[in-house]
């Protein structure tokens, strides 16, 4: 299951739901990429629920955050933040814009 999470949306419905499926229910967030990397702290309290991960919690144009950081072991962010999923999103969206200008 996906939620969508947003600032001031995030903790308290993500562990309501987490209470009431259970630890073994594989639970996902999606941020669409409400939070920047001020709210490290506050996104690494996901943790807590045993998020699958957290997906594009950061702008797509914020590199470091998204992929510098974890490669350098640097744990500004949660574990289970899909930063290559970011990545991915702007090299499609990249094509699909050189497609439609051939």
């Amino acid at each position: 299951m996906k939620l969508k999470i947003e600032p001031g949306w995030d903790l308290e419905p993500v562990g309501a739901v987490r209470d009431m499926l259970g630890g073994e229910f594989m639970l996902q967030v999606d941020a669409n990429t409400a939070y920047d990397r001020r709210d490290a702290e506050h996104l690494r309290r996901l943790d807590e629920f045993g998020l699958l991960l957290i997906e594009q919690p950061l702008d797509e144009e914020d590199i470091l955050g998204r992929g510098a950081g974890q490669a350098a072991g640097d744990a500004d962010l949660p574990g289970r933040v899909d930063r290559l999923g970011a990545l991915c999103d702007r090299r499609h969206r990249a094509r699909g814009l050189l497609d439609r200008e051939h």
